[in-house]
Parts: C-alpha cells; sequence; structure tokens
C-alpha cells in the first residue's frame, strides 16, 4: 500500500461521517481503474497515488498499482479511495515594480532581507540543477538542499526518501550536481525555481528570484502518472526536511487542473489546510484560464426552470490515438436532479439519442448509436467530503459524425446550484450557437491545487513586460503592461471565496531555463558563458511565473517573522496590496480578478517586522533583550536582572520622540512606550543600562 503508514500521513479529519456514499472508491477512482485503458489511465503495473479515507475519518495517501488499489477497496481496510488526473503546469522589471529592490537594499531597514534562513520549496518538473542560479555567488556552493524525484527509479548511491517508499531522495550536492537534471522535456521548474530563488549574478543580477539568500528544496513530479496526492506528498516531505532543520518554510505550486468540487473540500485542499500553519506556508498558482470557455454555474429556482444543456467541445479531435477527457458536475447539497447524454443533430436541431445516466448505479457505458465510436463512461456519488452530488463523465469516445455533437442535460427536481467544470485539456463546454444551449461566459475559471485551497495564498499574474526580443526574432504580445494578464484566472471559489487574494507581475518574465531541455520551445532571450558550459535565459508568462514571485517575496517576510500564520499572511496582503489606475478601487473584501491588488513587498515586509519580536537585541556586555511591536506599543522585555535602564525613541533627523526611565528592572519586566503620536516611518530606539548601550532600526506602519 505504500510505504508510508496511513498514521503519519494523517493531517486533518471529517466533521461528519454522515454523509458516506454506498461504494468505498470515488467516481474518478471506479473509472481510472475500469479494466480496459485509456490515455486518461494509467497502465495496469504502474503505481499511482491515490487518497484514502481510514475508518476513523482521517485522510491519508497511498502508492501503490491500480490492482493493489481495486483489491485495498475491496477489502474493507479503508472507507474511502479517490483518484486524481494529472496536474499542467501553470524579473528586470518586475522586482522594482513590485518593491523587491527597495527590500534586497535594506532602504530605511536595519539590514537587506534575501529569504536568508528560510526555506523555499518548488513542486514541479523540468528543473536544471546545475544552473548558476541556484548557487551561492561568492563561492560557488550549490543552495539546492534537497532533491525528491518521484518519477526515479534507481539512482546510484540514492534512496526513496524515508516514509514515502518511491522516487528517489538526494541530501548531497555531488549526488545533486551529478544528476544534472531530472527531465529533457521543459524548462519550467527550473524557470519557476529562479523566479522565487535564482541568486546567479549575470548581467549584475538582473535575473535573479526575490528570495535569492533561501535554502531550496525541489520536488521533482512524474509528469506521467502524477496525482494531486503526489502533490500532498511533496509538500509534506518539504515541510517535514524545515522541521528538521529548524527553519520557516513556503512551498510554490504553480500547478493545477479542473478536478474537484473548487470550494476547498477536496482531499488535497482539505491536507494541504492542515499541513500549513506557524512558519509552514503554501503559494499557489490561480491558473492560465480566463478566456477558456469550460465552467458553467446554474442556479435553479425550481423543477420548474428550463434545464441546463450544453455540448462537450473536443479540444482536440477524438480518434483512435488520441482520446479521453473528463467533464464534473456538482450539486448543492441536497438537490435532485436528473442528468443525461445524447447525440444531437445540429442540422435537425434535436436528439438523435438520449441516455439517462442520472440518477444511475454503478457505471454507465454509454454508447451513441452510429453518430459516435466508442463510448461514454459515468459515475456518480455523494461525495462524502462535503456531501454534493459529483457525477463523472469521461469520455472514451474516439470520433464523433460530421453535423452531429455531443449534449449533456442537467433537469433540476428542486431548487439548487449545479456546477459543470470541462478538464480542460481535452474537453470544454459550448453552445455552438444553438438556442436553449449555453456557453461558459463570466463563470469562475480559478483552478484547483493553487487556487481554492482555503489557507492557501493564491496569485494572479499581471503584465510588466509585453514585447519579447530572442535569435528567432522580435516581437509584442497583446498584453497591456500593468494591466491584469489576459490569460489570469479569475474567481471566486464555488463557495464563493475571493481568490486569487493578490496579483503579482506574470508576464512576460525573464528566468532561468534548463541547459538539458530538449523541447525545442524554448524561448531563449540572453545566453551566459560560465565554466565553459552556455547558460541560458527565457521568457514565459502564467501565473506559474506570478506565483513564484510571490512565494520568493513571502520567503523574505518569514526571514522577518519566521511564525508568520496563513491567516497573518492573508491580513498583510489584503492591508498592503497597492491599487492603481488598472485596479481602480477594489471592493473591500477583494475582487474575483484582482484580490486585493498588486503586491507590495516592502509594505508587507515593514508590517512583519512590526508584528515580529526583534529577539536577542544586543544591549552592551552581554546582555539581550526582546523587543517587540503592537501596534503603536513598542514592548522592551528584560530578561536579566538590570539596573539605570534608559530606552528612548529617535527619528531618523535624532529628535527625541518618546523615552522612559526604567530604573532597576528584574528579569522579565516588561516596559512599554506608546508610539501613536509618531507618523509612519522608521525610528530608533535605543536602549541604555548600566552594562551598555544598543541602538536598532524599527518600522512604525500604522
Amino acid at each position: 500500500m505504500g510505504a508510508r503508514s496511513f498514521s503519519s500521513l494523517v493531517l486533518c479529519a471529517l466533521a461528519s461521517a454522515s454523509v458516506w456514499a454506498q461504494s468505498s472508491l470515488s467516481p474518478q477512482a471506479q473509472l481510472w481503474l475500469r479494466p480496459h485503458v485509456t490515455r486518461a489511465v494509467p497502465e495496469a503495473g504502474q503505481p499511482v497515488t491515490a487518497y484514502v479515507m481510514q475508518p476513523d475519518g482521517s485522510l491519508a495517501t497511498v502508492h501503490a498499482t491500480p490492482a493493489v488499489l481495486t483489491g485495498l477497496a475491496a477489502t474493507g481496510e479503508v472507507r474511502y479511495l479517490h483518484l486524481t488526473t494529472a496536474p499542467q503546469p501553470m524579473l528586470d522589471k518586475a522586482r522594482p515594480e513590485a518593491g523587491v529592490e527597495r527590500i534586497r537594499e535594506g532602504e530605511a531597514l536595519e539590514r537587506a532581507y534575501t529569504g536568508k534562513g528560510v526555506i523555499v520549496g518548488i513542486v514541479d518538473a523540468g528543473f536544471d540543477y546545475t544552473h548558476p542560479a541556484f548557487r551561492h555567488p561568492v563561492d560557488g556552493s550549490l543552495r539546492i538542499a534537497r532533491v525528491w524525484e518521484q518519477g526515479t527509479e534507481s539512482f546510484e548511491g540514492c534512496h526513496a526518501p524515508e516514509g514515502f517508499g518511491y522516487g528517489i531522495e538526494m541530501t548531497e550536492a555531488e549526488d545533486i550536481l551529478r544528476a544534472q537534471a531530472d527531465a529533457t522535456i521543459n524548462s519550467h521548474g527550473t524557470h519557476v525555481a529562479a523566479i522565487a530563488a535564482g541568486s546567479d549574478t549575470y548581467m549584475e543580477g538582473a535575473w535573479q528570484g526575490t528570495a535569492p539568500g533561501a535554502d531550496i528544496v525541489l520536488v521533482s513530479l512524474d509528469q506521467r502518472v502524477t496525482t494531486q496526492a503526489d502533490i500532498t506528498n511533496a509538500v509534506q516531505y518539504i515541510f517535514d526536511y524545515a522541521t528538521e532543520v529548524g527553519k520557516p518554510c513556503v512551498v510554490n505550486l504553480s500547478l493545477g487542473n479542473h478536478d474537484g468540487p473548487h470550494d476547498g473540500t477536496s482531499f488535497f485542499d482539505r491536507m494541504a489546510d492542515g499541513m500549513q500553519g506557524p512558519g509552514r506556508l503554501i503559494v499557489g498558482a490561480a491558473g492560465n484560464h480566463h478566456k477558456d470557455a469550460f465552467h458553467l454555474c446554474r442556479t435553479f429556482q425550481s423543477a420548474e426552470d428550463a434545464p441546463l444543456r450544453t455540448f462537450l467541445s473536443f479540444k482536440t479531435a477524438p480518434s483512435r490515438d488520441s482520446h479521453g477527457g473528463m467533464v464534473q458536475l456538482w450539486a448543492e447539497k441536497g438537490m435532485e436532479l436528473e442528468v443525461e447524454l445524447s447525440a444531437y443533430s445540429t442540422f435537425n436541431k434535436k436528439d438523435m439519442v438520449s441516455v439517462p445516466v442520472y440518477p444511475a448505479e454503478g457505471i454507465q457505458t454509454v454508447k451513441l448509436g452510429s453518430y459516435a465510436t466508442g463510448t461514454l463512461e459515468v459515475a456518480s456519488e455523494v461525495n462524502p467530503l462535503n456531501g454534493k452530488l459529483n457525477v463523472v463523465i469521461r469520455s472514451a469516445l474516439t470520433s464523433v459524425r460530421n453535423n452531429y455533437a455531443v449534449a449533456l442535460t442537467v433537469r433540476p427536481k428542486g431548487a439548487g446550484t449545479v456546477d459543470v467544470w470541462a478538464d480542460n485539456t481535452w474537453l470544454a463546454l459550448d453552445d455552438r450557437d444553438v438556442e436553449g444551449f449555453t456557453r461558459p461566459t463570466d463563470a469562475s475559471t480559478i483552478a484547483e491545487i493553487g487556487g481554492t485551497g482555503k489557507r492557501i495564498l493564491t496569485v494572479g499574474a499581471y503584465v510588466t513586460r509585453n514585447d519579447f526580443q530572442t535569435s528567432l526574432g522580435t516581437g509584442t504580445l497583446d498584453e497591456t503592461v500593468g494591466a491584469l494578464g489576459s490569460f489570469s484566472s479569475q474567481g471566486p471559489t464555488a463557495d464563493g471565496r475571493v481568490k486569487p487574494e493578490v496579483t503579482a507581475p506574470g508576464c512576460y518574465i525573464v528566468s532561468a531555463l534548463s541547459a538539458y531541455d530538449a523541447s525545442g520551445t524554448k524561448q531563449v532571450a540572453f545566453t551566459a558563458r560560465q565554466d565553459d558550459q552556455t547558460w541560458e535565459y527565457g521568457y514565459m508568462q502564467g501565473t506559474s511565473m506570478s506565483a513564484p514571485f510571490v512565494t520568493g517575496v513571502v520567503a523574505t517576510w518569514l526571514e522577518a517573522n519566521p511564525q508568520l500564520t496563513p491567516e497573518q499572511l492573508k491580513d498583510i496582503v489584503a492591508s498592503t496590496a497597492r491599487r492603481d489606475a488598472f485596479t481602480g478601487g477594489l471592493p473591500a473584501g477583494g475582487s474575483p480578478a484582482w484580490g486585493f491588488g498588486k503586491v507590495d513587498a516592502y509594505a508587507g515586509l515593514l508590517q512583519c517586522i512590526e508584528a515580529s519580536p526583534v529577539r536577542g537585541v544586543e544591549a552592551g556586555d552581554g546582555l539581550r533583550l526582546d523587543l517587540t511591536l503592537q501596534g503603536r506599543l513598542l514592548q522592551v522585555t528584560f530578561p536579566e536582572d538590570l539596573s539605570r535602564a534608559t530606552l528612548t525613541v529617535y527619528s531618523p533627523q535624532g529628535a527625541t520622540c518618546a523615552q522612559a526611565h526604567c530604573g532597576t528592572v528584574p528579569a522579565g519586566t516588561t516596559r512599554t512606550l506608546s508610539l501613536s503620536h509618531l507618523p509612519r516611518g522608521m525610528y530608533l530606539l535605543e536602549v541604555k543600562t548600566a552594562r551598555g548601550r544598543k541602538v536598532v532600526r524599527f518600522p512604525v506602519n500604522h
């Protein structure tokens, strides 16, 4: 069942088991584990990672072959088993625009902030471990502390990480450099990791990331069979390492798909929310799907309302060599409805064959007569995590006749809201200009994995560059500098929460590329020679780029406040995000496009400094003090008995702003200075004691 025990992966529990489904397999698992194979299903002997609910209601992951998973469900050893589909991968101008340079230069700060002492975790694929972006500029040593390649079966001297049982872990720099790279099919992971934490000095550091001083941990996904459960394991692996070395950590997820309820109740979201806490944060991409038509939402008032009808739109014409795709329907808890699939004549404007698929028990295999070859398969359940009806339709059609289309019809039997999500990789939704059918227009396009968790910070993308120059030529994108990227997915989530919470530069971003990428799709902007090797930097755009930009920013905030919580992070983002002519005036609760605005790295850092104790400040002769800002109250705690203590706050110009003569204070005493009369800015605190003098700089940000 996989090497990691269930008990060691329990991260959250269900509030109730009253909505427990009859089957121990989710609809997706029922369809994936069918005997026949399509391109959407793993090979029979290929292990996959699934989510399971244990008998006590807790959640975990298990790594095994489909045959073993089927047997596990049959034994009743688990209450519920769920399989998910694979995720899709989602600075020179960007850093100054978002205030990162002010942090890097230590403007009006006691020191510069680079993410030093913080772990930046990247879950992705397409990593070049040897790129200068991941080396210390001074001595050239490797900054990558750990690598877990989930899809690598063997590598000399390396084994699967303890507690997970698959892939190989590299813990030594010599092994990581010997491996060179994880894949030759893309540069996505290299580009993303360098945006967050790149440290190379090429062109005076023009392409450095937002946290060039952070430690790096990489998890390379197996691009053949990765599921959301593998990503859950990857996040846990990174957090485990951060705990081992005693450092705060932020994990970047530039990944997404549309397999799930989009309301924060999925296995992935619940477990990701449970893993986070003080000094354990996740930043995710909103998705790049704003222009895509794959989501419909309809609220029915009664059974008398007209049905919801739409066509399945094949993004790639189905054939024997290219077929697959999934559509999911999620209905409000307690809602009753009917679902049918039909072959519709676009010439005669009528259904030629109609097949009811819900209500029904078990897997329904749908054939559309002579109008299509292949089948559609349907499975359904009342989901045990949220109580919603979930109907899953998987296509194994290999052709559809000309002038015919596959129609989906949802008929209400009462009031309630229904969401229909196509996977947007194989299938979309369309009305084909037929009366009575619906095409997606303004429905949410926010993605699962990075975009729906309640404690994940989700990031959209705006434009800081719209031109490019490569060896193949120059050009200009159809994007406006300063505006929201036309591709950037928008919320809200299915349960009405604002997503994304913030936006960041995501178009057109220059960052490191993999020297081992043989895909032929690289957009190379610059090359550099070092150690007799050519290193490349190139363009990419998407929320896959804006998310790591914020991940690096959050690393600098964790450097200032290592105990930063997901809730504090979101509060800081909401209160400091910038608004301009492009964002316009945003609602107090944020907007579904911009969230709370554009990330402001500097203003956010000031709040982190203000909220975090300045621990261990030396006040002469080895005495150390703890300083804390709570709103506009400066608190100084003396850990030892002390005499002749005086606290004085000065403006940057040297004027005395506040003073307290403390006299003799016992160990553990706290003295408070009110700063309510001071305007925003940086100030100096002078601490004089019988044992010496110390001056520290601190911000007043409210």
